[in-house]
């Protein structure tokens, strides 16, 4: 809320003022051409001043001299909404605004148009929302908010408009939530955090408005979740990352909040499960990955954040089962699955991602199955599938740019069954 400018953003509302008697002060609000609001002030129907504001309400110029006393502004229903007061030509003394229903919504109190004292703003049950303290026009002083039922919902102090030492925060339950430091307006100190039982779940530590030292998260069982460090607002060095048992998760290494160096993850009972290195955010050297058994599952190199190498995957019993190789993040080069026997199950050629040339698939019994040839991953030119004994072919088909234009099928001793063109 913009308390410093809430006058005349109260004035501009009296437009739609209804039902005054013809010997009260009553205003008039225009919208002109410059984008600017003419406040036009009346006493017994007569205009007295005129002020200009821009779209925020701020004063440019002002013509005439208002009226002294109280300017008030009604609800279409008749019900008293506001009651500004004028001395000098300024909001002076007390401010009051109302519900629809006449519950006191607000009361200020202002000296030549700014705040100053107690500021106060209900709900429409009549309980305390907030309550301000003012000193020209400036917060000052410790300033609370409430949730509706007279429960505080925050508590912070001001030293003229900037805050100022230990601010505080709670839940609707009254446990607090947030507990802050502030010096010339930020954050200085350990901030902590707490749940709604009222259970530590956070510290950070601050120095001139940005994290700089430790950072701690916890699980509600109190145990570590996270242990980080910051120096100007950044991650910087060691990080980890915990199980709620309270096993290391995660080991990492941070500079200037970019992920550098070596990076380790591990399953709960502690046994790794992957392993690889970061530059500046980026995936970069040898990869590793591992069963919860402890056994290779996969192995690859990046570029680049990008897969580059020979890329490897393996059975739980430790027999290779994919090899590929890759360029830029790309398949480029033979790819090759096993079964968990150490059979071949096919063998493809890649070229930037895309089927190209010869690619063969196998029985789980060794014999070869399907042999098809593509170009820039469609399928070009004669395919052949065959009989389970791997020699004999069952179907030849014929493709240009990956559609099918012949089918011709064999019986098992290779004689032709039929010749279909498409």
């Amino acid at each position: 809320m913009r308390f410093r400018s809430i006058g005349s953003l109260i004035i501009i509302a009296c437009l739609f003022s209804q039902g005054f008697s013809s010997d009260e002060l009553i205003l008039k609000v225009l919208f002109n051409k410059a984008n600017q609001y003419e406040v036009n002030f009346y006493q017994n129907s007569a205009k007295t001043a005129t002020q200009v504001l821009d779209k925020n309400g701020n004063l440019i110029k002002q013509i005439g001299h208002i009226t002294d006393g109280t300017f008030r502004e009604f609800y279409r229903n008749g019900v008293l909404k506001r009651e500004l007061p004028y001395v000098d030509n300024k909001l002076n003394g007390q401010v009051k605004e109302y519900y629809v229903s006449g519950v006191l919504k607000l009361e200020a109190n202002y000296i030549n148009n700014y705040l100053n004292g107690i500021y106060k703003e209900y709900y429409e049950s009549s309980s305390l929302k907030m309550e301000y303290l003012f000193k020209n026009g400036k917060k000052d002083g410790i300033c609370k908010d409430f949730y509706e039922g007279f429960v505080l919902k925050q508590s912070t102090n001001y030293i003229n408009d900037i805050i100022e030492g230990v601010s505080r925060e709670y839940y609707d339950n009254g446990i607090l939530k947030l507990e802050e430091i502030y010096l010339d307006g930020l954050r200085e100190g350990k901030a902590k955090e707490y749940s709604r039982d009222g259970l530590l779940t956070t510290e950070i530590n601050y120095h001139n408005g940005q994290k700089d030292g430790m950072y701690k998260e916890y699980y509600e069982n109190g145990n570590m979740k996270i242990l980080d460090h910051y120096k100007n607002d950044q991650l910087e060095g060691a990080s980890k990352t915990f199980f709620e048992a309270g096993a290391v998760q995660i080991v990492a290494n941070y500079v200037k909040g970019h992920l550098e160096g070596p990076y380790k993850e591990y399953y709960e009972k502690g046994i790794l499960k992957y392993e690889n290195n970061f530059k500046n955010d980026e995936q970069e050297g040898a990869y590793k990955s591992y069963y919860e058994s402890g056994v290779l599952k996969t192995e690859a190199n990046y570029l680049s954040n990008e897969l580059d190498g020979v890329y490897k995957e393996y059975y739980e019993k430790g027999i290779l089962k994919i090899e590929e190789t890759y360029k830029d993040g790309k398949k480029n080069g033979t790819a090759k699955e096993y079964n968990e026997n150490g059979k071949l199950l096919y063998i493809k050629e890649y070229s930037n991602d895309m089927l190209e040339g010869i690619t063969r698939v196998y029985y789980e019994n060794g014999p070869l199955k399907n042999e098809e040839s593509y170009l820039k991953d469609r399928k070009n030119g004669v395919s052949r599938e065959y009989y389970e004994n791997g020699i004999d072919v069952k179907y030849l088909d014929t493709y240009k740019n990956g559609v099918k234009i012949n089918r011709k099928a064999f019986d098992s001793k290779g004689k032709l069954e039929f010749n279909q063109n498409y």
